[in-house]
């Protein structure tokens, strides 16, 4: 039977009608992406994860994500375990976002947990300078730095604190120890060891643990992880050449060097060892004044260079140099004394510490340690006397 027109626009407009009931129905149903959000967090904040999982789970069927629904779904996703989907989260939350540097230090934070320092460090380098976050970032950085003893950039992220008013008195006297005190990189070994076994092709912590094990007289064990390095690696090239020099094999030390660099300080100290040792003390004076013009002003630099020039008879310029040794030495010896009690027993001692810092040259400590000292004692003349030749050394 054929309907007749009016039949048809009857069935048509209750087809229509039925579907938008069916919508009316569905708009009711459907779940409130806002009243979603809401709970999956309160799921969160009680430590119901799994609860808060599939909250999102249901969420991102009916809305795509927002920052905050990332950030939640990461937080979530590293409470169960399931760190590579929290570092999914946390990199697609955009670096413009008002979230979005609390997601490069989250994720930074994980990958510093995970080993993965060269990671880590592009993490949180990515914060930019006025986030509130700058100063953990900054810690943070100081860590890695600390570790792969890449000291011009650690002393930079002090540096940084220190004028922003974010060094704590801890943090202070950890980063002189790194230079002067009692720091042992043989104590990071095994963190090193895992950092390297996470990324093989992490040429810092490869050549940190190679000093390392050298430092604890492990030669073996640091040229073998020498080997995955390229031979124009200049770092590399001195380590195989000191490792050389500390077996005795002066020959093969200076087959490395022959080809290095003539300006590369770490190679003309070793060639200023070695030329000591074949008493050659002219060319020593050369090579360690290479060094400490490139300014590797260390130590072994200071007293190489004094010996060679003891050694090649000028004598008023060896004792400068000796001097300039002894005073790294004394200042080695404060900060060893220092620690929390010793802060707090001897109200002198940051102003000792930073007279010393300023006597060899090491101008940022120095300011950050006389800051301390005046922060404690406004009245401390002496400290103020030592700044005020800081800031005017003319």
């Amino acid at each position: 039977m054929i309907l007749d027109r009016p039949n048809r626009r009857t069935l048509v407009v209750c087809a229509l009608a039925a579907i938008l009931a069916l919508l009316a129905l569905y708009a009711r149903l459907k779940p409130d992406p806002e009243r979603l959000r809401a709970r999956a967090q309160a799921e969160y904040n009680a430590g119901r994860f799994v609860e808060a999982q599939s909250v999102l789970d249901q969420l991102t069927r009916f809305s795509s994500p927002s920052a905050a629904d990332l950030m939640v779904r990461a937080q979530t996703a590293r409470a169960l375990g399931r760190t590579n989907d929290a570092l999914r989260d946390w990199a697609a939350i955009r670096a413009d976002d008002p979230l979005g540097p609390t997601a490069r230090f989250l994720a930074g934070r994980e990958q510093v947990a995970r080993g993965r320092l060269r990671d880590a460090e592009a993490l949180f380098l990515d914060i930019p300078d006025q986030s509130p976050l700058t100063p953990r970032a900054l810690r943070e950085l100081a860590y890695i730095y600390a570790l792969q003893q890449r000291l011009d950039l650690l002393d930079a992220a002090f540096a940084k604190l220190s004028a922003a008013g974010e060094l704590d008195d801890m943090s202070l006297l950890l980063w002189s120890r790194i230079h002067f005190g009692s720091w042992d990189t043989g104590s990071d070994l095994a963190t090193l060891g895992k950092a390297l076994e996470a990324d093989p092709d992490d040429r810092r912590t490869r050549l940190a643990l190679a000093s390392g094990l050298r430092r604890a007289a492990r030669l073996d064990d640091a040229a073998q992880l020498l080997i995955a390095l390229p031979q124009s690696d200049p770092e590399a090239r001195a380590l195989r050449a000191a490792l050389a020099f500390d077996r005795g094999n002066l020959d093969l030390a200076e087959s490395l060097l022959a080809d290095g660099s003539p300006n590369h300080p770490k190679l003309a100290r070793l060639r200023g060892s070695i030329a000591l040792v074949q008493h050659n003390p002219h060319a020593a004076v050369n090579y360690f004044q290479i060094a400490y013009h490139a300014g590797l002003r260390d130590r072994a630099t200071l007293f190489g260079l004094a010996n060679a020039l003891k050694l090649d008879g000028a004598n008023t310029n060896a004792a400068t140099f000796f001097n300039a040794a002894r005073r790294i030495d004394d200042l080695g010896t404060l900060i060893r004394e220092a620690n929390s009690t010793a802060l707090d027993r001897s109200p002198d001692l940051p102003t000792r510490i930073g007279v010393a810092f300023a006597a060899v040259q090491r101008n940022l400590e120095a300011r950050a340690w006389l800051n301390l000292a005046i922060r404690r004692d406004p009245l401390d003349q002496t400290a103020q006397h030592a700044l005020f030749l800081l800031d005017h050394p003319n």
